[in-house]
């Protein structure tokens, strides 16, 4: 039985007004692994936005998955649950259970699900195919689903965890972690989730959930100053402070990335930011109030960074390391003080 209100700290944070938060221990956040469980299971969005949960406790002949989920593309996650650390026998298990479960033809997964359903927190499921096609499409192929394995705990893995998911990961086989970091107020328990952590050596802590907006900054710049992008990271937010002196600067935190992003009239205009996973680049987004102003000096001066992944028209986001900010940086300077000049003058 769940007697406490649990909430991510998005969610926590939306809901506005002057909160604060404490941190408290794994321990103190959830009795049990199963109290851990029966929260994730009562709310899936905890673990992710959109979850569909089909499976708890599943018997298998590999043994017993924790939760089953299908998430918002359609992929299958298997997750494996620990209240404290994760170490090498949850590694093993995560791994035997997504391998059985890609073994699954799509009828046999279909009666597994149905046949598990209806029980501890999950719904009947009477027809999985069926549920699935009207979520996703049609199933079809040798492996309609794909499958994730994701470790899911309240403390960082061990030593010989990190090693062995390292190891795997650089040949092909990708093992998702998410850590939980838990605060509580007087109405919930916030639950900040930390999704793949880097080596220890590189992982943030971060400040607590009732950080101001000044002390957010002052822990982001600390951050940045232990990373390998410390240097051109400061060259760049310097070129776009001097082409845009009137811009509003404000901390950017999520559980996988830190920064900055700078506002005019309200929106977000220009986004800097680094992973913790990336430590050698920084991601620099100009939306289109900044373009606009020199669609296409800008535009060319952003192409010199190969490095895209925009998912928006309206913006042009590159991926800059040390190398290509020395070669183009000068190019990208002059880029954005022109459209600054042209801001100054249209805003009066």
């Amino acid at each position: 039985m769940i007697d406490r209100r649990y909430i991510t700290i998005d969610d926590w944070r939306n809901l506005g007004g002057e909160r604060e938060a404490e941190r408290i221990s794994f321990k103190d956040a959830f009795d049990s692994e199963r109290h851990f469980e029966d929260a994730l299971t009562a709310d899936p969005d905890l673990l992710e936005d959109g979850l569909w949960l089909v499976g708890r406790q599943l018997r298998v002949s590999a043994g017993q998955i924790d939760l089953l989920g299908v998430g918002h593309d359609g992929q299958l996650i298997v997750f494996e649950l620990k209240h404290g650390q994760i170490g090498r026998g949850a590694l093993s298990q995560v791994l035997e259970y997504a391998a059985f479960i890609e073994s699954l033809p799509a009828s046999d997964l279909a009666t597994l699900v149905s046949n598990s359903s209806g029980r501890n927190g999950i719904p009947q499921i009477a027809d999985f195919a069926a549920m699935y096609e009207a979520r996703f499409g049609e199933i079809s192929g040798d492996d309609p689903f794909g499958v994730q394995a994701v470790l899911v705990s309240l403390a960082a893995p061990d030593e010989d965890s990190v090693r062995a998911i390292t190891w795997l990961s650089d040949h092909g086989v990708r093992i998702q972690q998410v850590i939980y970091e838990t605060f509580s107020d007087d109405d919930y328990v916030v639950l900040r989730p930390l999704w793949n952590p880097p080596p220890q050596n590189l992982r943030w802590w971060f400040p607590p959930a009732s950080a101001k907006s000044s002390e957010l900054t002052e822990w982001i710049k600390l951050e940045i100053t232990k990373m390998p992008v410390a240097k051109f990271h400061t060259e760049i937010m310097q070129a776009i402070i001097s082409a845009f002196p009137s811009g509003r600067w404000s901390p950017h935190t999520k559980p996988h990335r830190i920064g900055f992003h700078m506002k005019f009239e309200g929106r977000t205009n220009i986004l800097i930011y680094v992973y913790n996973t990336y430590p050698e680049e920084v991601v620099l987004t100009l939306f289109n109030e900044i373009l606009k102003y020199a669609p296409r000096k800008l535009r060319n001066a952003l192409k010199l960074f190969e490095d895209a992944e925009s998912i928006d028209p309206n913006d042009d986001r590159r991926w800059i390391d040390a190398g290509t900010w020395a070669k183009h940086g000068d190019a990208l300077r002059e880029a954005l003080k022109y459209a600054g000049d042209k801001h100054a003058k249209a805003v009066g």
